[in-house]
Order: C-alpha cells, then sequence, then structure tokens
C-alpha cells in the first residue's frame, strides 16, 4: 500500500518524468496507492469525495509496452511451494482485499493469499500463480453484489490453464454491505452455490 507516492517515487528511485507533475502531485495528495504483484503498476483509489481523476487510476511505472496480466494486488501469509493445495481469496479490488483479510470471521493460515484483481479480471491472478508451478488450487471469490455467479462463471470457463488443474471454486458475497472493502464489523459471508 502507497500512502505517500513522492516518498514511493524518491525511495525507489523511479523516473516518472513522462507523467505530468500535476497529476504526480493530485495522485499524492488525493489517492491511496496499490502496487501490483509484477511491480509494472500502481492502481490509485480516490480517498476523497472530490472528482480528481475519477475513482481510480492506473499508472504504469515504466514507459516501456507492458501488458496488464498481472495487474492485480495480493497480500501473502507464508506460502510454501511444495504445499499440496494453495487457497486464494479473491476480491475485485484492493481494498476489498484489505476488508477481507482484516475480517474477524477469516481464519488465516499459510499457504493462502489475499488478492485484489483490481476489476473484474479474476483469471489473470488464478494464471499468475498455476504459471508459478500451482497445481491445486481452492478458488474462494468474495464478490461484488452486483456480479452474478453466472458472471462468474463465464469468466471462469474460458480460462484453459484453470480447466488443466485440480480446483474447488467457492463463491461468497457480503450480506451487510455492497462488497468487502468495509470495516470488519460491516462483514456478513453468505456462501452460495457455484453450480
Amino acid at each position: 500500500v502507497i500512502t505517500d507516492l513522492n516518498s514511493f517515487v524518491s525511495s525507489n528511485k523511479l523516473d516518472l518524468s513522462f507523467v505530468k507533475k500535476r497529476m504526480l502531485d493530485t495522485l499524492h495528495t488525493g489517492y491511496l496507492g496499490f502496487l501490483s504483484n509484477d511491480k509494472n503498476f500502481i492502481t490509485f483509489r480516490n480517498i476523497t469525495d472530490q472528482d480528481l481523476v475519477g475513482r481510480y487510476y492506473d499508472l504504469c511505472l515504466t514507459q516501456d509496452e507492458v501488458g496488464s496480466s498481472r495487474k492485480f494486488f495480493n497480500i501473502t501469509n507464508q506460502v510454501d511451494p511444495m504445499c499440496t493445495t494453495l487457497k486464494l481469496n479473491i476480491c475485485e479490488g484492493a481494498i476489498d482485499a484489505i476488508g477481507l483479510y482484516n475480517y474477524n470471521g477469516m481464519v488465516k493460515s499459510s499457504n493462502e493469499v489475499y488478492i485484489g484483481a483490481t476489476g473484474k479480471n479474476f483469471n489473470a491472478p488464478i494464471n499468475h500463480f498455476i504459471r508459478s508451478g500451482f497445481l491445486n488450487l481452492e478458488l474462494n471469490f468474495f464478490l461484488d453484489n452486483d456480479v452474478s455467479v453466472s458472471k462468474l462463471k463465464n469468466t471462469l470457463d474460458c480460462n484453459r490453464l484453470l480447466k488443466s488443474i485440480d480446483s474447488t471454486v467457492n463463491v461468497f458475497y457480503n450480506n451487510a454491505d455492497h462488497d468487502f472493502g468495509v470495516p470488519k464489523e460491516n462483514i456478513t459471508l453468505r456462501r452460495v452455490s457455484y453450480k
């Protein structure tokens, strides 16, 4: 999580001269940043009540063309690369993943990753972990209330890599709010069928 963009840029000796100073100032003062898993992107979330440059803003940290296939945020507990099953808890956004991670009802364990897909590209993090050698996944999706199970199923059905491994899929919604990017007392899990 990046709370001070100027310090982050300075301490990492990043050259963002291709980004206008005014934009960097706006992102520094009005947004919270989330560094992607591949460290090529920062997804910013507006934390003010003003419409600055939109609710979200993605900043590529290089001038090169970089695909957005690994543009997701994750919180990793200790993961044993030889574990039999890796548990992926996947939400739509980084703030959802933080809210879920802090939720008291979630029992934290090793070999578990909390993921903010930074949108509805749920296949990107799944494919990343499959390509990293994890061939047995427990996929727990914590969906925003406006995302249907059938939409998730259509997304996953298109994933050839996922079809090549062993996996289980569980789907949850928050009965107390629209999503999981809320204080832990505003989370009430409801599990639904994935059929």
